[in-house]
């Protein structure tokens, strides 16, 4: 990144991590990465690629006993 911002100084670049879905004209922001489903139909959307999903937690805090109605499913 520090070579790309010393190549073109006249580009802002700044990472926000929201906790909702912001309205990128609004915000004022040109580019976005976003995951999931795209709601937005007036928005142009290109894979860029796949995130796995992992969940994850010390042995005593995924024994059955700690969360009796769990169910714990693997990839197989």
């Amino acid at each position: 990144m520090p070579a790309f911002l010393a190549k073109f100084p006249q580009i802002n670049v700044s990472l926000t991590l929201p906790d909702r879905t912001l309205d990128l004209a609004d915000e004022h922001i040109d580019l976005a990465v976003r995951t999931g489903v795209l709601s937005d139909s007036t928005l142009v959307a290109t894979k860029v690629g796949e995130i796995r999903r992992v969940v994850g937690g010390s042995p005593a805090a995924t024994r059955p006993s700690s969360f009796p109605s769990l169910t714990i499913f693997a990839d197989a």
